[in-house]
């Protein structure tokens, strides 16, 4: 049977998962695809997605994204702030959802053109035909115009896709997720029907292609040279985009701190988001200083744009000790890495006190995921 299986992907940690998963799953007869979505990324988040295409090789690459500039701000601007928070409100919100469905309409057809130009896959006959892809996409509208019969999986990119199914939104496909086995429990104590969660990849599948790792990035060797003791694991966020006040982060820290046993022993990896502004780092790299804490930023575009959980398979038993706010990374790395020697640890409350300007669908939407924070992912994450 001829199979064509279409992987769209967004980023390094998407494409790492798709590929293990392909991998797994891979039948004679199957044509993969794994396709980078059509928006804008540095030229070190495209080179680790392609990185990690290489550990299925039976990929098809192709490459719709643009490039923008290494160092790139991601503050909002003064009119995206304006718009995220207007765009809710009755009234404008009409307004808004009108012209921004006719844009869409306009980016579709141009994205369809572009693609059947680009794959000839998309033309040819298939017995079968599977898209995997995350909820919210700029080619997923084009794909499925073009491909009626395929039949559609959700793939799961962060905490985010969870609470979509939790507000009944994105459920009409399979959804592939890591946390399944908590999750489909989880959905049946709301009153939902479990039956689309899927298992996506395990904790062996995933260890199994780590051991290709440092073949693959020449970032896990370069890794592995920068811890030589214990060390703590800080995983940063971009909460500049939403507006949270810089000063969240000493706070933060400062919760961290106290549950580390003599600090002034431990080296601090810092983990910056590929959005992290310069600024942030500045703030950040301050408050070591003042501290006299030994602290290592792996903020070079080669490291910022490569997933954690690549990386964190070149510390293994160094890092004793790993926080984030409320990243996905931290509740992915104790699902992948549960050794119990390690500390993982969450701060969802810390941000009390420092989002005055954020707008209020983030802050409905970090409440919501408060719950499933601690009877799905946080299995083995503490709050501080």
């Amino acid at each position: 049977m001829s199979r064509l299986r279409i992987f769209v992907c967004s980023a390094n940690i998407s494409a790492l998962y798709q590929s293990v998963y392909a991998h797994s799953t891979f039948q004679t007869g199957d044509r993969d695809l794994l396709v980078i979505d059509a928006l804008a990324l540095k030229p070190s988040q495209q080179a680790a997605i392609k990185q990690a295409a290489q550990l299925h090789s039976e990929f098809q690459l192709y490459d719709f994204s643009s490039t923008k500039v290494e160092g790139a701000s991601a503050v909002p601007s003064t009119r995206k702030q304006w718009t995220r928070r207007l765009k809710t409100r009755p009234g404008f919100k009409q307004v808004y959802d009108f012209l921004h469905q006719f844009k869409l309409a306009a980016e579709d057809k141009e994205a369809q053109q572009r693609l059947t130009s680009a794959i000839p896959e998309l033309t040819q006959s298939w017995d079968e035909v599977q898209v995997f892809r995350q909820p919210v996409l700029h080619l997923n509208r084009p794909l499925e115009a073009l491909l009626p019969q395929a039949v559609i999986h959700h793939i799961e990119h962060g905490l985010g896709d969870y609470l979509d199914i939790l507000k009944g939104e994105k459920s009409a496909y399979p959804f592939l997720c890591l946390f399944a086995d908590a999750f489909g429990p989880f959905l049946e104590k709301q009153g939902k029907n479990p039956a689309f969660i899927q298992s996506y990849v395990s904790p062996e599948a995933f260890r199994m292609a780590a051991k290709r790792f440092p073949e693959i990035y020449s970032q896990v060797g370069a890794a592995a040279q920068l811890v030589t003791g214990k060390a703590a694991l800080l995983c940063l966020q971009s909460l500049e985009e939403f507006l949270v006040d810089e000063a969240f982060w000493p706070h933060f820290f400062d919760r961290c701190l106290e549950k580390i046993t003599a600090p002034e022993q431990v080296q601090f990896l810092i983990k910056p988001h590929p959005r992290q502004s310069p600024a942030v780092l500045t703030r950040i790299q301050q408050y070591f200083d003042q501290k006299g804490l030994a602290a290592t930023f792996l903020d070079s575009p080669e490291f910022q744009s490569l997933s954690i959980e690549v990386l964190f398979q070149a510390w293994a038993g160094k890092v004793k000790y790993v926080f984030s706010p409320f990243s996905s990374s931290v509740f992915y790395l104790s699902y992948l890495y549960p050794d119990a020697d390690i500390t993982y640890g969450y701060s969802l409350r810390s941000l009390e006190g420092f989002t005055q300007r954020t707008p209020q669908l983030y802050l409905d939407r970090w409440a919501e995921v408060a719950p499933a924070l601690k009877e799905v992912f946080g299995q083995r994450v503490e709050e501080v």
